[in-house]
């Protein structure tokens, strides 16, 4: 990109934001009427709330955790994965949090997909959370949401696969780190075995274990578990009953939204099947490698998915749908 191309963008995006910091001056986001979306990254978020779009109304705020860690959350230690305890009170983190529900900053990254009109016209938020699993719980706790949220999840090794192809993990590989964040006891526990590993993907595995066990097992029933399996084979399925929990109409567009691509999928084959999309990690790692992938699993004692099945037979239909 040229120097000419580069300013006229710069310009462009400095007009935008003026404009959405303009325009929410005269508007009002309750937090508790946010969409929210959990998910591990390439875990699926992103299909999903490009089909919620066609709410009317509706409109993606763009990962604000990934930007508020770099100021406000940052004076607080906040971890990239932070762990948040069912039950504690942390005013100061709280406090940051209720800005970013009520959509309150915007940056590049977080108006990503958003627009002056779609702000002015806007009445829902829809938030993309990825990396917030571990504080779920907690934040389900401290809100009473009109809409419950939605955590969505998706095999592990599909997981670490798909992080490994997109290239946002091409770093040098070293032994794991416990995080340096305020309630890493879970890191801390753990410390031994994750100092073990000998590879990424076993170090990326065993994150995936460590943020999304306590999640599963949850039975508070104020958010809604899915899994990608499920909403990638019966979709239709999936989104009806989630829009019968929320108690309003299936939009007629989401229909026609359903069939395509997210705009972040890397590896979709055209001509394969459903069955061969979702196991398609099998191909990417050796025996080996999906050997030492179950001994991670064993060790967190995740039994809800292995490295037999592309799907998860006891989470299908999860009774809070």
């Amino acid at each position: 990109m040229g120097l000419v191309s580069r300013i006229t963008r710069r310009i462009k995006l400095e007009k935008k934001l003026m404009l959405l910091f303009l325009f929410r001056k005269f508007k009002f986001f309750k937090p508790e009427n946010s969409i929210l979306i959990f998910s591990d990254p390439r875990g699926g978020s992103t299909w999903l709330a490009e089909l919620l779009e066609c709410i009317p109304n509706s409109f993606i705020f763009w990962e604000p955790f990934a930007e508020i860690y770099k100021k406000p959350l940052k004076s607080l230690h906040f971890g990239w994965r932070q762990h948040i305890p069912q039950g504690m009170v942390w005013l100061k983190a709280k406090k940051v949090i209720n800005s970013i529900l009520s959509v309150s900053f915007f940056t590049e990254f977080t108006s990503l997909k958003l627009t002056p009109v779609l702000l002015w016209k806007g009445k829902t938020p829809i938030i993309k959370i990825c990396r917030g699993n571990d504080f779920l719980i907690w934040l389900t706790d401290q809100y009473n949401f009109k809409y419950k949220p939605l955590y969505i999840i998706r095999h592990p090794f599909a997981v670490v696969a798909s992080q490994l192809k997109q290239g946002g993990w091409d770093y040098k590989f070293n032994k794991f780190e416990v995080p340096k964040m305020p309630f890493n006891n879970k890191y801390i526990e753990h410390q031994e075995f994750l100092f073990s590993l000998e590879s990424k993907e076993e170090q990326l595995c065993a994150v995936w274990c460590i943020t999304n066990k306590e999640n599963v097992s949850c039975v508070s029933g104020k958010f809604i578990l899915i899994t990608y399996e499920q909403l990638f084979l019966e979709p239709q399925l999936i989104i009806s009953s989630i829009f019968k929990d929320w108690g309003i109409t299936v939009p007629n567009q989401i229909n026609s939204r359903i069939s395509a691509k997210s705009s972040t999928t890397i590896d979709f084959m055209e001509g394969d099947s459903k069955e061969k999309q979702l196991s398609k990690w099998n191909t990417y790692f050796s025996i080996d490698q999906i050997q030492r992938l179950q001994k991670v699993l064993d060790y967190f004692n995740v039994d809800f998915y292995n490295s037999k099945t592309y799907v998860s037979e006891s989470l299908w239909i999860k009774k809070a749908i």
